[in-house]
Formats: structure tokens, sequence, C-alpha cells
């Protein structure tokens, strides 16, 4: 499930940076480009967070990590 997750998120921010560059009248290799690495980077950032959220609701409930 976490891996459709993943392919979910990078799809739809990947899609979306290309559609703002494009938007914005940019060369199509760039719009390519910039889709992927920002692909990649929207799911490895939204894990980061996910895992600073787990660690911080542990801290407030007491549990050891």
């Amino acid at each position: 499930m976490e891996l459709v997750g993943e392919i979910f998120t990078s799809g739809f921010v990947g899609v979306g940076v290309f559609m703002l560059l494009n938007a914005w009248e940019q060369p199509a290799g760039l719009c390519a480009a910039a889709s992927g690495i920002s692909g990649h980077m929207g799911a490895r950032l939204l894990f980061v967070l996910e895992r600073a959220a787990e660690a911080k609701l542990k801290g407030y409930l007491g549990e050891d990590a």
C-alpha cells in the first residue's frame, strides 16, 4: 500500500511541476527533467515528514522509539 501511495504522490508532484513550467513556456526538456526530479524528491520529502511526525507523536504519547 505504501508503494501505491508513493507512486501517486510522485505522479501528482511531477505532473504539477510539469504543468507549472509548461505554463511559464519553458523548454519541454526542462519541464520533463524538473518533473522527474520533483516527483522523486516529493515522495522522499513525504517520507521524511512522516518519520518526523511519528517521532514527535511518540514523544507526546510517551512511547519508546
